[in-house]
């Protein structure tokens, strides 16, 4: 008989209730990296399992924080948002030579801002550092807008975007940074050591959103997002960038 490809809605239905084993682990590893950026969080996760995306297991995550009475999160996350991660995932999958560098996806409905900026932060991605193609993507409440991607991108959903975007960073960091140099080397980036910063000689115009301006990393993640998801719009903006992942992707 042959194999059935479970419905993204069909694969949300396999997730259990965790151990409290399970739940402390999960929880600790990310106060701990909200700690680091400055940020406490009481959190409890709620439900886990695996997702086949491709042929690879994917850990699906939904973690609340701690006040919250209503700890189930159908009634925080829509089905309709969690397909829309699935569906994320299967599309790199298929763009990316059926290779995937993430782990994990972790969903949270805490309201994570930046240090620096103190803006909303819609995803981050954690890396483990002994085996840099391990990553976890953590989704905050910011990224489950139902808003166009970063309000730019007509026809491109925020959240699917975010996903993409941080599994951009994924690829960079399994790549050990390479992807970042070749990037930089290519692009009229320029590195400041006194200031230990990047500066862009290129015109401004050449982003394709506005936060892509603000690193090399973040052009890259945002570049790889907007190829995969409306790879003319990258084209018109910059033809550089989606030459960049033609060669890379070989598509």
């Amino acid at each position: 008989m042959d194999k059935v490809e479970l419905s993204p809605r069909d694969k949300l239905l396999q997730l259990h209730d965790l151990t409290p084993a399970e739940n402390r682990e999960l929880v600790e590893k990310l106060e701990n990296a909200l700690q680091s950026a400055g940020q406490e969080f009481s959190l409890d996760y709620l439900q886990a399992g695996e997702i086949n995306i491709g042929n690879k297991m994917i850990r699906f995550s939904f973690m609340l924080s701690g006040e919250r009475e209503n700890k189930n999160w159908q009634e925080y996350l829509s089905e309709d948002l969690a397909e829309s991660i699935v569906r994320s995932l299967e599309r790199i999958k298929k763009s990316s030579n059926d290779e995937l560098f993430v782990d994990e996806i972790v969903v949270t409905d805490v309201n994570f801002a930046n240090p620096r900026s103190g803006k909303p932060v819609n995803g981050v991605t954690l890396t483990n550092m002994e085996n840099t193609s391990q990553n976890s993507i953590v989704l905050f409440v910011n990224a489950l807008s139902d808003t166009n991607y970063r309000g730019e991108i007509p026809g491109v959903s925020h959240l699917e975007g975010t996903v993409t975007h941080e599994y951009g960073h994924c690829l960079d960091n399994a790549s050990g940074a390479d992807l970042r140099k070749m990037w930089v080397e290519r692009l009229p980036w320029q590195y400041d050591e006194e200031s230990d910063t990047f500066s862009y000689n290129g015109e401004q115009q050449d982003f394709v959103t506005t936060y892509a301006g603000v690193s090399p990393t973040e052009d890259l993640a945002e570049s790889y997002a907007i190829y995969l998801l409306d790879k003319e719009r990258l084209a018109r903006v910059s033809q550089k960038r989606k030459a960049f992942f033609e060669a890379l992707l070989g598509s």
